[in-house]
């Protein structure tokens, strides 16, 4: 949420675009709302505006001739949605981030905001006396399937990307750490709406921008 900038020197364009939602207390503002504009780097001129709602349509509007385009459908996206799977509670390790999100996710599914972040609070405090332990003991923290390249650029390890071939092809080591926000787990068994939407609509910006004049 909030504001995104995808700048592309070669064309001499800049998209800025707001992804919005409801106000905290749910009492104005649309949610999944996205607005902005595709402009001129050199001269501020406005090429382009974007309107709509991420996780349903939105659309691009050519400033000087006013012609109207779909820049992201759901409907017409639909065939392209990434399947996941995920393993059984079963399997999974006690520091999988679907284990140690999982009464958070519940609570969001829920939408019981205030449980929600009492579960997120308790996480961190958590994350946060292991941190304190370690550095009491001096223990390095390494990670088991990633190495840390900086602060915070998390890389497959060699021989996590051996066993997974198409991850080496398609993203060439550059899988990073998946977030808590990547992670959620609905128990509910329904499909989230809202998070594909998202990406797609700053990838096709993206592109926009490389095709542009």
């Amino acid at each position: 949420m909030g504001l995104s900038y995808v700048v592309c020197e070669k064309s001499n364009l800049v998209a800025t675009i707001d992804f919005k939602g409801k106000s905290f207390f749910g009492m104005t503002g649309v949610q999944h709302s996205v607005s902005g504009s595709i402009r001129k780097l050199d001269s501020d001129e406005v090429i382009y505006e974007v309107e709509g709602v991420w996780d349903s349509a939105v659309k691009i509007t050519h400033v000087k001739t006013g012609e109207r385009t779909t820049l992201y459908s759901k409907e017409e996206s639909a065939e392209d949605a990434m399947h996941v799977w995920l393993p059984p509670e079963s399997d999974l390790e006690e520091t999988n981030s679907l284990a140690v999100w999982k009464k958070c996710s519940d609570a969001i599914w829920k939408k019981d905001a205030k449980l929600a972040n009492e579960e997120k609070k308790a996480v961190e405090d958590a994350q946060r006396a292991l941190r304190k332990e370690r550095e009491e003991q001096k223990i390095e923290w390494k990670p088991q399937y990633f190495d840390l390249l900086g602060e915070d650029a998390y890389f497959l390890k060699e021989e996590i990307l051996k066993q997974i071939p198409k991850a080496r092809s398609r993203h060439e080591s550059q899988l990073h750490a998946s977030s808590p926000i990547q992670s959620l787990q609905n128990p509910s068994g329904k499909e989230p709406k809202s998070g594909e939407g998202l990406q797609s609509v700053t990838k096709r910006v993206s592109k926009l921008l490389k095709v542009s004049k």
